[in-house]
């Protein structure tokens, strides 16, 4: 079974990557859709529209309103996925995301500057579909019971990664490859990862402690009359014995777990984490123009490209660190009070990845636009690895999908606030970004008091595990 985990860890690592977040390699996609003329007409033609090389405003400004509704409608609408995943399982759901993703891109590839409206419906039919690729794909940590949170971390550095598709595909674009052949060919590989679903993925979600005959994939199409799945924590019916393992958080219903004032602070915690880093990719452009040299505008929009392609790298080191700090904690607190300590702590560093980075941006020096453009690709694969991370760690297997799929709702919620964001800088503040960054800063800066309060719970449950070792003593 060992070669078969490993085979699935690796494929669904590149399946993210192929198929994950990559619209938000949109800084590297958008020079190639304004050179394709798409959202060009008579109003870029006057002389009081004409901004730049990149394009003229009306251009920046609809293609920004794109980006927005792609990367904010598509995860509000994520938890349908991961309500199917949690009642009807991981193939079934992973069938349908594959032929919306498909969908979308031969919508793409078919949009012409004449129909420039239909990347309104395709880019947020790719994006809608790639959140329930991370929601399925997050699940896969559970076969690693002793590196949980590296693979979840590993799935979602992978989604970040996959930006560095469209970094690709600017590149083949100025060679001489046509738009349409490469969203063609990019719909065609979806064959591939369709097989690797009924071969390597489980029927269901792997369960939070696997039973010693645990058997998915393939095993479960040939040994089909003998192996039957429970409805409610997607394993075998062997597994009903993981129930009365102390440490397993799967005892918990849904409902108990929306009673939780921290399951709200999370949720608006990652909305507001994900605003601060998603919109930095959306504006970059616009930005970018007004920080550097002119000359310089192409080389730090590659290096922006590129780096963002590095998440697969990044995200794990948050995972090994969380597994580092559970092991660690597990000896006196316990599994679930052990994981729930680890990812708080990992907030914290992330939080503060995210603040660094803004104040960064504020400094008017060209070199220190470096430092931005990594940290906010280390910000934005801490922000979505420790999100994933701590749902995995804190909450029921059963109930995954549904949370983590509201969890993504809540950031693309906030993410809706991009578009009025961007006509503030355009038509309000001239392109300066000073104002914006400092509101964000304070915003950021709110966002600690989620793992402040975590820290206070964390306590309180130390405090009672401490008197009860006494009275035992």
């Amino acid at each position: 079974m060992k070669i078969q985990v490993i085979l699935t860890i690796i494929i669904t690592a590149l399946e993210c990557v192929a198929y994950g977040g990559t619209l938000y390699g949109w800084s590297s996609l958008q020079p190639v859709l304004i050179a394709e003329g798409f959202f060009a007409d008579d109003r870029c033609n006057s002389t009081t529209n004409t901004t730049d090389k990149f394009g003229c405003s009306y251009q920046t400004e609809q293609l920004s309103l794109v980006f927005t509704i792609a990367s904010s409608v598509a995860p509000i609408l994520s938890p349908v996925f991961g309500y199917c995943m949690d009642h009807y399982g991981n193939w079934l759901t992973r069938s349908v995301i594959f032929f919306v993703i498909l969908s979308g891109l031969l919508t793409t590839a078919a949009a012409t500057p004449a129909s420039s409206w239909v990347l309104f419906l395709s880019f947020s039919l790719c994006n809608f579909a790639s959140y329930g690729l991370i929601i399925s794909n997050a699940a896969i940590g559970n076969l690693c019971p002793d590196f949980r949170s590296l693979i979840v971390t590993l799935m979602s550095g992978s989604f970040d990664s996959a930006t560095v598709l469209f970094l690709i595909f600017r590149k083949l674009y100025g060679y001489g490859v046509s738009f349409q052949t490469m969203f063609y060919l990019h719909a065609v590989c979806i064959v591939f990862f369709m097989i690797h679903t009924f071969c390597l993925t489980p029927k269901r979600t792997a369960p939070y402690v696997l039973p010693p005959d645990y058997k998915y994939g393939y095993k479960e199409i040939k040994l089909c009359h003998k192996y039957i799945s429970s409805p409610e924590i997607g394993g075998t019916a062997n597994d009903k014995h993981c129930y009365d393992h102390e440490d397993n958080p799967d005892k918990r219903s849904l409902k108990s777990c929306f009673k939780k004032m921290y399951t709200w602070t999370a949720l608006i915690h990652f909305g507001v984490s994900s605003l601060a880093v998603t919109n930095f990719i959306d504006s970059f452009h616009t930005w970018i123009i007004t920080a550097v040299h002119k000359n310089s505008i192409e080389m730090y929009t590659s290096i922006f490209g590129i780096a963002q392609g590095l998440g697969i790298f990044i995200a794990p080191i948050n995972g090994l660190l969380i597994d580092y700090l559970r092991r660690k904690y597990r000896t006196t607190d316990g599994l679930h009070l052990a994981s729930f300590k680890s990812v708080t702590l990992m907030l914290f560093i992330s939080d503060f990845i995210v603040i660094s980075m803004i104040v960064c941006s504020l400094i008017p020096l060209a070199e220190m636009q470096f430092v931005t453009i990594i940290l906010q690709v280390v910000g934005r694969s801490f922000v979505c690895a420790t999100g994933a991370a701590f749902v995995n760690a804190v909450y029921p297997t059963q109930h995954f999908g549904v949370i983590y799929g509201l969890t993504l709702a809540a950031g693309g919620a906030f993410l809706l606030l991009q578009y009025p964001m961007t006509l503030l800088i355009t038509r309000v503040f001239d392109n300066n970004f000073q104002t914006l960054n400092f509101v964000m800063v304070a915003l950021c800066f709110t966002n600690l008091l989620h793992p402040i309060y975590l820290m206070n719970i964390i306590k309180s449950k130390e405090a009672i595990i401490k008197i009860n070792h006494i009275k035992k003593w």
